[in-house]
């Protein structure tokens, strides 16, 4: 019974085919639709885009809004975590009105780094990426306002008169009455 070699592999060994185990180009053939002719003719006149700057200002209008609405995508996380933390005046509430008001302060005052991808430095800022950054501010301040209110709750802010008692005068009275 005899073995009949594939023609592959009779290619693998003879001599010709493959010098010293290099691949040479013109044994390889062309790609699907590649034409050589094609390759170093211009068929005509560039085409400029005028649309480009376009484009690329919609876009970085867009991204302006995506990085603009990331707090307002933490709100609900961050009002469940304040209710579910109590109002008892331990470390992990405090710590978490306390995170809760400092963040959002950061963050507003760091807006243009936030930004500075988006933001020419040699054109000025377009309006729609002005009110993107004006948006960030007012969800952080949202933000804000959670951990003053959990601050609040916890009573730590003094808006009740009977936290200013040492500062009030004692009531007088006008008229004398008489114990009996």
């Amino acid at each position: 019974m005899s073995v009949e070699i594939p023609r592959w592999a009779q290619d693998l060994k003879s001599e010709g085919k493959n010098v010293k185990g290099t691949v040479s180009e013109e044994h390889l053939p062309d790609p699907f639709g590649f034409k050589k002719s094609d390759q170093h003719k211009i068929k005509g006149p560039r085409v400029i885009d005028y649309d480009a700057k376009n484009r690329i200002t919609q876009l970085s209008i867009e991204r302006a809004w995506a990085i603009s609405s990331e707090p307002l995508k933490s709100v609900p996380m961050n009002m469940i975590m304040s209710y579910m933390s109590g109002n008892s005046l331990q470390i992990i509430p405090i710590m978490t009105a306390a995170m809760l008001v400092s963040n959002p302060l950061k963050s507003i005052f760091e807006v243009r780094s936030k930004f500075r991808h988006i933001i020419n430095k040699d054109e000025p800022t377009p309006p729609p990426i002005v009110f993107a950054m004006i948006m960030y501010v007012v969800y952080q301040l949202v933000l804000m306002g959670i951990g003053l209110h959990k601050l609040n709750s916890m009573g730590l802010f003094p808006n009740t008169s009977s936290d200013w008692l040492a500062w009030q005068q004692p009531t007088e009275y006008k008229y004398n009455t008489l114990n009996i």
